[in-house]
């Protein structure tokens, strides 16, 4: 096994797999948030596409994808 580079500890909220205790913890407050209706749409490891306007004929090109902890709404 690896160590992991910021000596982290790997863990589960929910079924949901994360990196820290760190982004678990906020996983948690933000799922306490969604229920008292303060946020929403709360959506863990969202990935987004990033592409470059300029490609061949027109055509946007994709040049990577980027995960993010959590997106949701204020």
């Amino acid at each position: 096994m690896n160590p992991l580079k910021y000596h982290n500890v790997l863990c589960e909220a929910d079924g949901i797999k994360f990196k820290s205790k760190l982004e678990r913890r906020r996983y948690l407050d933000l799922r306490s948030l969604q229920a008292a209706k303060l946020i929403t749409g709360l959506e863990v490891h969202p990935r987004f596409a990033i592409d470059w306007p300029s490609g061949q004929a027109g055509h946007p090109v994709r040049i990577c994808h980027v995960e993010l902890d959590f997106s949701y709404y204020a």
